[in-house]
């Protein structure tokens, strides 16, 4: 079974980058960027606190 990691990281050298199938360099705070991240997600989740909880609830509703 492949897995398929994207991540989502403000630093383009962050240290899951180089274990990922792909890279986002962008804020976790900006609701149009963790929207548009989500849309190339099967499944979606979160491992820090810097995350908009509004957006979040959002496409926990979709």
């Amino acid at each position: 079974m492949t897995i398929k990691v994207m991540i989502l990281d403000p630093s383009e050298n962050c240290s899951a980058s180089s274990l990922s199938y792909g890279h986002m360099v962008h804020s976790f705070d900006d609701s149009a960027t963790v929207e548009e991240f989500a849309t190339r997600c099967g499944v979606l989740t979160v491992e820090i606190e810097h995350v908009d909880v509004e957006t979040l609830e959002k496409l926990e509703k979709q």
